[in-house]
């Protein structure tokens, strides 16, 4: 701005880190500060220069000369041009500096990445027509890295690797990860890379890189190289009658090609060979690597330049000529052909061998000719290309002498002796001569050598024949056959007079002796015995402490060192002792007890002064012990209880003179009674059984006598507690029951309002009162009864008392449904035979049931339920007397389904109907105590039953003054379709199961009467009796059931 002629500059304020620019023609540019003005005075009327750029330090004057300014990246920079108005303002490196705003007094600018760039602001103003400035912007992010790719030849070195590099000031670059077939360095610059590959290598290798400046490093980049392939010259030449008619490679079928040839490395060249009658032999040049294969000669994959020379060759036969043959002579001869790289097959293709001679297709020619003379024949080899060559041949085959060979027999010998030796001739054929022996053998110790010797001590006796056979220098042969026979010596026993021998007593040693063989000899037994005690050494000594008395008869053989024999008998008496000869005896026993035998009885050589075992019975089978009772010696065995079998143990008796021979005691362990035979157990298990069933049979009656009287509410009410009974007679007998009750009315209830009313005021019979209404009220019963009974099939008798209660609660929910709920109680005790066997159990039930009746007089009762069982048990052991207790729970389901009809009249009930009733129980496993190893142990036990039964209740109601008397009958038949059960069980200390028990039922047909009287005193009072007897059809069970029933209404 203008100032009385003085120019006054303005300067930016900025923090001490900011930098200042201006310019002489007033250019501002600013990075976010605070302006402050400064003096700076110049003649009004001075000529302005041109625009130039200044650079200012903070608190000081423009810098001459200037034009650059560094800005970091990221920054705003403001573009000022005072006083003068810009026309244009522009960046020559935008990706550096970028221009993004432009108007009248100056642009924005920002700053993109590190670099150098210049703005040049423009204005019309003559005074400053352009203005320009260099802005550096400062290395603030590391730079970027690219891939990239090189070509470098094979086997080359130093190549400068191509690299991607942005960014500013790159200081050096790094190799992250080497390269696998070469190897690269680091550039004198230290931002460049030098790769060199391994020789030989072609393909592509890699090299992952990174760029450092002053803000970082960069992220890693790959420069991949492509090692191209060498070129190297294959050339060849050839000698001789053949030549190479061709030339490919492995991976191009060219043909034809001239010598020589540019082969890029690693390409494998083929020779082949049209001639058909020569063979080649090759050179093997350095590189190359050829070699044979079938009717061609490859090359390695080719590395270096090489070059090949091939000399070929004719094929030729040898030998020249073929050695003489003798006749009768073994002849073997091999042709063979030179030239070539094939194998060849040879044939006669002319003239004939003489007989017994074979010319094989290898080149072999052999055998042995039967004729002589001379025989001349043409041979060929041809190889498998056709390449064949011919040669003919002459053989002689000469006469063979007849050579005689002596002495014509030879002296016989003695086993172990020297052989008086015998040296073989010849005569006949060309000396020297060769002996030896081609069929046969020779004795043992006999030996023949080459020069014809016969010498040595034969040691075998026996008639050897053998064949000697001479062969003369030109390797005729003659042969004769001999017969040597070998004696065997007579070898001689001597024993001396041998003296008594006593028992227990040592026995003076005697030495017997032999001679006529060739020592040393060994002596045994050849028959009889030594007393025990005694013994014949190898050497011949007699000796030891005979245990035994008697005479004793026996053999001595002596055997020379050659295994040839010489006996002797002779004859030993030893006094004998009055020793205990101890008896055999047997013992039987029970498993778990024990028993006794005195070892004594039968034996002989008393008096005896002790016993003892010498061998004891299987530690499984039990203990065993002697004691002395009353001058006897008395073996005790205790048999374990686990075991069953036999056993045996031996033993031993004494006296003065010594111990008796072991005895054997074989002992008979009787294993433990089959439980399931035992009729304690049996009549245990059918009496928990038989409970088990007697226990849902309690409920299912129970259940259905309540069932029975749902049918009808009077009766209903009437056997309920906590129901009051209000009634009146009205003149409709069928509605003094329920509204909408098709049920037929009881004159029982009538009478019981007759009572009623007649005893509460007889003025007032006329008034008619309101019915209450019977259906919908809950009503609560309780009902049981008390049962003795008898089951005895014969085998078995069980004796049981059954105290079964049942309480419920039921609800009328229309005048066709009734149900309810209830809970049940039962204890039982039973007892099985006359020896104390006993079964006590108790059961606790719930139970649904309900009543529906569809039609007038027609019922369908339905009943399910469920109890859980305990049982007490005392069996008695039948083995010992004793008595072994258990304890065992068990789970039951019940239910029952029962139809039937109902004829009402008057007082009269006659009512027929049918039911199916069944149960599943699951007796729990327990094991027994108290009764040692008699103890048993038993398994889950599951009882099912399924029962149909018809019958047929009547009652008849009789009003008295003073309530209502009702008899009542039942008769039922009832069929069980199933009630058996299968229980297991074993004895407890063997912890298995292994007997079966199938608990049968007693009869499976039952027919019951039952009789009854019901009294109903007033309105509240109501006494009932009940018996009923039901018996087996077959006789073996029967049980008398009584209840007593008293019950009030309150």
């Amino acid at each position: 701005m203008w100032k009385g002629g003085v120019y006054t500059t303005c300067w930016l304020a900025m923090p001490a880190r900011a930098q200042f620019a201006a310019i002489r023609a007033w250019a501002l540019i600013g990075v976010f500060g605070l302006f402050a003005c400064l003096g700076l005075s110049m003649p009004a009327k001075a000529q302005v220069p041109a625009c130039e750029w200044h650079l200012l330090q903070e608190h000081g004057g423009p810098t001459l000369p200037g034009g650059s300014v560094e800005w970091p990246v990221g920054a705003t920079i403001y573009v000022r041009l005072f006083p003068f108005k810009v026309t244009s303002i522009s960046s020559s490196n935008p990706d550096v500096v970028e221009i993004f705003s432009l108007s009248t007094v100056g642009g924005d600018a920002t700053t993109h990445r590190s670099g150098i760039a210049t703005i040049t602001a423009e204005t019309s103003d003559p005074a400053c027509a352009t203005a320009t400035l260099n802005i550096t912007v400062k290395v603030t992010e590391p730079p970027t890295v690219g891939d990239t790719t090189t070509t470098v030849d094979a086997n080359s070195s130093n190549n400068l690797v191509n690299l991607d590099i942005d960014g500013y000031e790159v200081q050096f670059v790094e190799v992250v990860s080497g390269p696998s077939n070469g190897s690269a360095t680091i550039s004198a610059s230290g931002t460049g890379i030098i790769y060199t590959p391994d020789a030989g290598f072609s393909g592509l290798d890699k090299i992952t890189y990174t760029a450092t400046n002053a803000a970082g490093t960069s992220a890693p980049a790959t420069a991949t190289i492509n090692v191209q392939a060498a070129t190297y010259t294959v050339s060849w030449s050839s000698s001789g009658r053949g030549e190479i008619g061709s030339v490919t490679f492995n991976d191009d079928p060219e043909t034809a090609i001239s010598s020589p040839v540019e082969v890029s490395e690693g390409r494998i060249i083929s020779f082949w060979d049209p001639i058909p009658d020569a063979g080649a032999t090759y050179r093997q040049p350095s590189g190359c690597g050829i070699h044979p294969v079938g009717s061609a000669w490859y090359t390695d994959p080719v590395t270096a330049d090489c070059a090949v020379s091939f000399i070929f060759e004719e094929i030729t036969l040898s030998p020249d000529a073929l050695p003489n043959a003798s006749e009768d002579t073994s002849y073997d001869e091999t042709i063979t052909a030179i030239g070539g790289l094939w194998d060849f097959a040879f044939a006669i293709v002319s003239g004939a061998l003489p007989s017994g001679l074979e010319l094989h297709e290898n080149g072999t020619l052999a055998g042995a000719p039967t004729e002589t003379g001379d025989f001349s024949f043409t041979l060929e080899a041809r190889n498998e290309r056709g390449h064949s060559r011919t040669k003919s041949y002459t053989l002689t085959v000469e006469a063979a002498p007849e050579i005689a060979v002596g002495p014509a027999s030879l002296p016989g010998g003695t086993a172990g002796t020297p052989y008086e030796e015998v040296t073989f001739t010849a005569e006949g054929g060309k000396a020297p001569y060769s002996f030896a022996m081609t069929a046969g053998a020779l004795p043992e110790g006999l030996s023949l050598d080459a020069s014809g010797e016969l010498y040595g001590t034969p040691t075998e006796a026996g008639s050897f024949t053998f064949t000697v056979t001479a062969i003369d220098a030109n390797d005729f042969t003659g042969e004769r056959e001999y017969t040597l026979t070998v004696d065997a010596p007579e070898i001689v026993v001597t024993v001396p007079s041998l003296p008594d021998g006593r028992v227990n007593m040592e026995y003076e040693p005697v030495r017997l002796s032999a001679s006529g063989g060739s020592e040393p000899y060994a002596f045994n037994l050849a028959s009889g015995d030594l007393p025990d005690g005694m013994t014949l050494a190898a050497d011949g000594t007699l000796s030891g402490t005979p245990a035994e008395g008697g005479e004793f008869a026996f053999a001595v053989r002596a055997t020379d060192a050659y295994g040839f024999e010489g006996s002797a008998r002779a004859t030993l008496k030893v006094e004998a002792e009055n020793l205990p000869v101890a008896q055999n005896h047997t013992l039987e026993v029970m498993a778990g007890t024990s028993g006794t035998l005195d070892l004594t009885r039968g034996a002989a050589g008393g008096p005896f002064t002790s016993a003892a075992i010498a061998t004891h019975p299987a530690s499984e089978a039990g203990d065993a012990w002697v004691e002395r009772e009353n001058g006897a010696y008395i073996l005790h065995f205790a048999a374990a209880g686990t075991f069953a079998g036999t056993a045996s143990l031996t033993y031993t008796l004494s006296n003065a003179d010594g111990a008796s021979e072991p005895a054997t005691v074989t002992i008979t362990v009787i294993a433990r009674p089959d439980p399931s035979l035992d009729p304690e157990v049996i009549g245990l298990m059918r009496a928990q059984t038989q409970t088990a069933k007697r226990f849902a049979n309690t409920q299912i009656t129970n259940f259905n006598r309540r069932l029975e009287q749902l049918h009808n509410e009077g009766e209903r009410r009437n056997n309920s507690i906590g129901v009051n009974l209000s009634l009146q007679q009205p003149t409709d007998n069928a509605n003094a029951y329920a509204p909408n009750e098709d049920t037929p009315h009881d004159p029982a209830v009538d009478a019981i309002g007759q009572v009623v009313s007649s005893a509460a005021d007889s003025g007032s019979a006329s008034q008619a009162t309101p019915v209450e209404n019977l259906f919908g009220d809950p009503a609560f019963w309780s009902g049981g009864f008390v049962s003795f009974g008898t089951n005895d099939d014969g085998a078995i008798n069980l004796d049981h008392t059954l105290v079964g209660v049942s309480a419920g609660v039921d609800y009328r929910f229309t005048p066709q449904l009734t149900a309810g709920f209830g809970v049940g109680y039962g204890r039982d005790v039973t007892e099985a035979g006359s020896n104390d066997t006993e079964s006590r159990a108790e059961a606790f039930s719930l139970a649904a049931y309900g009543s529906y009746r569809p039609v007038p007089g027609f019922f369908l009762d339905g009943l399910a339920g469920y109890s859980t069982m305990t049982f007490d048990s005392v069996r008695y052991v039948t083995t010992t007397g004793e008595f072994a207790t258990g304890s065992r729970g068990g789970d039951q389901l019940f239910a029952s389904l029962s139809a039937g009809y109902e004829f009402r009249n008057e007082g009269l009930l006659i009512s027929p109907y049918g039911r199916l009733s069944g149960s599943h129980s699951t007796l729990d496993a327990f094991t027994e105590t108290g009764a040692g190893m008699w103890n048993l142990i038993y398994g889950q036990q599951t009882i099912d039953t399924l029962s149909g039964t018809l019958g047929l209740r009547f009652q008849y109601a009789i009003p008295m003054e003073w309530g209502v008397l009702t008899p009542r009958g039942r008769l039922e038949y009832t069929h069980d379709f199933e009630g058996a059960s299968r229980a297991s069980l074993g004895y407890a200390d063997l912890g298995t199961l292994p007997y079966t028990l199938n608990v049968d039922g007693f009869s499976r047909d039952h027919l019951t009467i039952g009789l009854g009287l019901d009294a109903q005193l007033g309105e509240s009072w109501n006494l009932g009796f009940d018996y009923r007897t039901a018996f087996g059809t077959d006789g073996d069970s029967q049980d008398h059931t009584f209840g007593v029933k008293l019950g009030v209404q309150f």
